[in-house]
């Protein structure tokens, strides 16, 4: 199979990217805009249905506020409907139904008396259907034992659906019973969303469908529409790409059969290509004329070159003689200086070593000092705790005072009121006995108070002494939680100082850690740097064995460059210089 020309390649290229770029806009207009006509007509649906439900509501909450306000006798009944502009308007009293158009008949009352019978004071709406099945809603209001009936037409839902209808979209509305009041068609599609409307405890619901077959056409029509301005724009590229590379290809033949010359066996460099062009070809043109250039003075440079490799030829004899005795001193120089440094090397891992044991012993210092500042705060903190545990029984302790003092005052009040006791009793007794045989009774009981009275002084006099024991230890315990905080406080100042002092031992122990460091790290990179100066001089002396072994090797290819040369003479006379 003859491969393709870059001339055909060129154009193969061009129109796969054509191809790829066709389909690719065939698809995102396929998804990416499909997908998002899909999730526009979602949001202005789920828009729509808000405003409708809002509208809706916002519409009969307004024509019940305005029945709740309304107060008219049977003769404004007409008035009433007239003003407000209702179908019907309907006065129900003592079970008389009376209309705007005067009596209704007994069927008609009939009807309305039922809607009545178990209505509740405040507002109630009914759905209700005309003969020709349009929607309407009845709106009630009882008050004092009277219920007015207000008859709405509910045509203005059609209006309002239709002014946010959009194509594509489908509308239903049901009342509570899922009877439908109003509806758009095409009801049998996927239900997409379901809004409540909510009045007067009556919930209607508003329900939105959306054709997705409507959407899809619509999607194809501006896919098919893109496609074709596609195709008709790359028809129309690849013809004027053709043109303009056929103009450009043009001077590549010119240049073909230039290489096609100098490739042959009577070359000549002195020929050039001459095309006055500032484009890619036109730099690849000068590059060519250039290359020829570099190329002709190249082929001279050798001639000359040649010539002087024959008078350089002999000096080489005379250089391989001396580099080989200098290589020879050299090895042995280097020898010695390995000795040496291999000396460095051992001082520098003697030194590393005493140091790490000193980084060790370091580090246990410091181990032992992180462990006493933590028993150090330790100590601190229940020293603190001490402190404020004493505060706090002192504290208490004051409160027992005042509350010692307290009981003692009830104790006096009791004393007293003993006392009265005592001398009542006593007045009790007086009067019995002068009561003769009817108060012997009394006597006793007054004795027997006597006796209690007795006691409940004794009894005070006990406590009060207790309370004067219990307050006199009472103050000695707060004179020795003073002292115990006084020591406490001391303590605490000197466990501080400890810390302080801990802290600065072991910021010492982390200085006298971080100078080992350095020298261990500086005894590393010592180490380091004899390691590869050694490897060096080791390598600069499998170098003098090389240059001993290339001087050898010279001086045997040395009679070969004579024949090489004359090669080379031969060669360069092919090409017209």
């Amino acid at each position: 199979m003859k491969p393709l020309s870059l001339k055909n390649k060129i154009i193969a290229l061009f129109v796969m990217s054509l191809l790829i770029t066709i389909v690719a806009a065939f698809f995102s207009v396929k998804f990416v805009i499909g997908d998002y006509i899909n999730k526009s007509y979602d949001s202005r649906m789920v828009s729509n249905v808000n405003l409708i439900s809002s509208e809706i509501k916002q519409s009969l909450e307004r024509d019940i506020s305005v029945i709740e306000s309304l107060d008219f006798g049977i003769i404004g009944i007409r008035d009433t409907q007239q003003k407000l502009g209702y179908e019907q308007v309907v006065k129900l009293i003592n079970k008389t139904a009376l209309s705007d158009k005067g009596s209704l008949n007994k069927e008609q009352s009939q009807y309305f008396i039922d809607l009545a019978r178990d209505h509740e004071e405040g507002i109630k709406i009914t759905q209700i259907y005309s003969e020709t099945g349009q929607a309407k809603v009845i709106v009630s209001k009882k008050k004092n034992g009277v219920v007015d009936f207000f008859t709405i037409d509910l045509s203005l839902i059609d209006g309002l659906i239709k002014r946010y209808s959009i194509p594509g979209v489908y509308f239903e509305l049901l009342d509570g019973q899922s009877n439908t009041i109003y509806s758009t068609g095409k009801v049998n599609l996927d239900l997409k969303k379901t809004d409540i409307i909510t009045v007067a405890d009556s919930k209607w619901y508003l329900r939105s469908y959306i054709d997705y077959s409507y959407i899809d056409s619509i999607t194809g029509r501006i896919n098919q529409d893109i496609t074709k301005y596609m195709s008709l724009c790359a028809f129309m590229m690849l013809v004027v790409s053709l043109f303009t590379l056929n103009i450009q290809l043009n001077p590549l033949s010119k240049l073909k059969i230039l290489v096609e010359s100098l490739a042959g066996s009577d070359a000549d460099l002195t020929q050039r290509i001459e095309l006055n062009r500032k484009d890619e070809i036109g730099d690849i043109t000068k590059s060519v004329n250039t290359f020829i250039d570099n190329l002709q003075s190249l082929f001279l440079n050798i001639s000359s070159s040649n010539r002087s490799l024959n008078n350089a030829r002999e000096e080489l004899d005379t250089h391989i003689g001396r580099n080989v005795s200098t290589v020879a001193s050299y090895n042995a120089q280097s020898k010695s200086l390995s000795e040496a440094i291999d000396d460095i090397r051992q001082s520098s891992l003697d030194v590393q070593q005493q140091i790490k044991e000193s980084m060790e012993l370091a580090e246990q210092v410091s181990h032992q000092v992180r462990e006493t500042a933590k028993k150090g705060s330790f100590v601190e903190n229940i020293v603190i705790t001490l402190s404020d545990d004493t505060e706090k029984i002192s504290s208490l302790i004051g409160g027992m005072d005042t509350v010692t003092k307290g009981i003692s005052n009830i104790l006096n009040t009791i004393q007293k009121i003993a006392d009265q006791t005592d001398l009542l009793a006593l007045n009790a007794s007086i009067e019995a006995a002068r009561a003769g045989e009817a108060g012997k009774g009394f006597a006793v009981v007054a004795e027997e108070v006597r006796v209690l009275a007795s006691r409940t002084r004794s009894s005070t006099t006990e406590i009060d002494e207790f309370l004067d024991q219990f307050s006199s230890s009472s103050d000695q315990i707060v004179s020795q939680m003073s002292q115990v905080l006084k020591n406490s406080e001391l303590n605490r100042n000197s466990t501080l100082d400890v810390i302080n002092q801990i802290q600065l031992v072991e910021k010492a122990v982390g200085q006298i850690n971080m100078i080992n460091s350095s020298i261990s790290i500086a005894a590393d990179n010592q180490c380091t740097k004899m390691d590869k100066l050694n490897a060096e001089i080791q390598l600069t002396n499998n170098l003098s064995d090389e240059i001993t072994d290339s001087a050898s090797s010279i001086a045997r290819v040395h009679g070969d460059i004579s024949q090489v040369s004359s090669a080379l003479t031969k060669d360069v006379s092919i090409f017209k210089v």
